[in-house]
């Protein structure tokens, strides 16, 4: 079977709409993050509760935007609190919220 006999599991609108919502959530993110590094947003009043457009986004890129917080603390962070890196804002369970906060309360 050739692909050109394949039918497209998505329409051309549909990709189109997917990218458009894609480049929201990627703009709106990297706002957040500006505003994260400036001190305009609070990392724990995000984490206690989190925009909908953050909730697949992973924690330690999240903590990298505070200021002075690179890869190397942002770990530790994770790791104090047993929390693995690749977890995301919106799989965090009540637990690790609170002991995140915590940790993130101390460290500032």
């Amino acid at each position: 079977m050739s692909a050109t006999t394949l039918s497209a599991p998505y329409t051309a609108d549909q990709r189109i709409q997917a990218l458009q919502i894609a480049n929201d959530v990627r703009c709106r993110r990297a706002a957040l993050k500006r505003d994260i590094k400036a001190g305009r947003r609070s990392m724990i009043g995000l984490l206690a509760d989190p925009p909908d457009h953050i909730a697949t986004m992973r924690l330690i890129d999240l903590l990298i935007a505070l200021p002075r917080t690179g890869r190397t603390r942002a770990s530790a962070i994770l790791t104090g609190s047993m929390i693995p890196p690749a977890k995301t804002v919106g799989a965090l369970t009540r637990r690790q919220r609170s002991v995140l906060i915590a940790a993130l309360s101390v460290t500032r």
